[in-house]
């Protein structure tokens, strides 16, 4: 390891902090250049459309001037007030009246069986492991005598 009182530690740490820094200006230029120069604002070639939707895709014609008087957002038409005021109201309504989706039954997902599986793993696996440990604790199995002793009685025969 490097002592940090050494002149390589403080040339390591130098250098880190000069990446660091390309690295933060380098970020900042990409977020720059894409929020100033949005496609609207770049050159556009002389056959090449601005990018944005408009009605007149097919063609070159210009929309007609419209006063600003006419305020589309704010209509002062009693019919059409009330029409606004009629799709609010069936909106309000279909949003009421919505259905709440809930799924499909927990026992369909496989993040159930997933859990099920390893649970019937968890068990068969503890129930084989408590029979050997309790085997095992009991005495185990007998052993065999070995063929070049001869003094072998009991069950070891």
């Amino acid at each position: 390891m490097i002592s940090p009182t050494s002149p390589k530690f403080r040339a390591w740490k130098a250098q880190r902090r000069w990446t660091a820094g390309v690295v933060v200006m380098g970020v900042a230029a990409l977020f720059l250049s894409s929020v100033v120069l949005t496609p609207a604002a770049r050159a556009a070639e002389p056959g090449e459309g601005s990018g944005e939707l408009s009605g007149t895709e097919g063609g070159d014609k210009k929309p007609a001037y419209q006063l600003q008087a006419a305020d589309p957002d704010n209509p002062q038409d009693p019919e059409l007030v009330a029409a606004k005021k009629k799709a609010a109201l069936e909106a309000e309504l279909a949003k009421k009246n919505k259905p709440v989706d809930t799924g499909p039954p927990v026992y369909q997902k496989w993040q159930f069986w997933a859990i099920v599986g390893g649970i019937a793993v968890a068990l068969v696996g503890g129930i084989f492991a408590t029979t050997k440990i309790v085997h095992s604790i009991r005495g185990g199995d007998v052993a065999p005598c070995p063929m070049n002793y001869a003094g072998c009685f009991g069950e070891g025969r």
